[in-house]
């Protein structure tokens, strides 16, 4: 396969998923204007923490990632795996919103 062209699709692909994200921050507020948006938004994100929790709560699910250093068991007092994904969910956001902007100052 001609690099160039692997190039030029990798470049298309990055230029849609760029302005998917230049939209995503105005999302949220869209769907929770809407009523019926909102509730479903709601629901599924309640499915989400249902499923959340039951995974979280396997046995075997909790044994993998602490054998992986990702454990997240409740007896270790903050997870390993917390402050990296706090790390990565601001990475996420700077790249979906832009950077933060710089505190006001009186």
């Amino acid at each position: 396969m001609d690099p160039v062209a692997s190039v030029m699709g990798i470049k298309a692909v990055l230029e849609i998923t760029s302005r998917r994200l230049a939209f995503l921050k105005f999302l949220r507020g869209a769907v929770l204007r809407d009523p019926a948006l909102r509730a479903s938004a709601n629901t599924w994100w309640e499915r989400q923490d249902v499923t959340g929790q039951w995974i979280r709560e396997d046995e075997n699910v909790q044994r993998t990632a602490e054998t992986l250093g990702s454990g997240f068991n409740e007896a270790m007092g903050e997870a390993k795996l917390l402050p990296r994904l706090k790390e990565i969910v601001g990475q996420l956001k700077t790249a979906a919103l832009g950077p933060p902007l710089p505190p006001l100052t009186k």
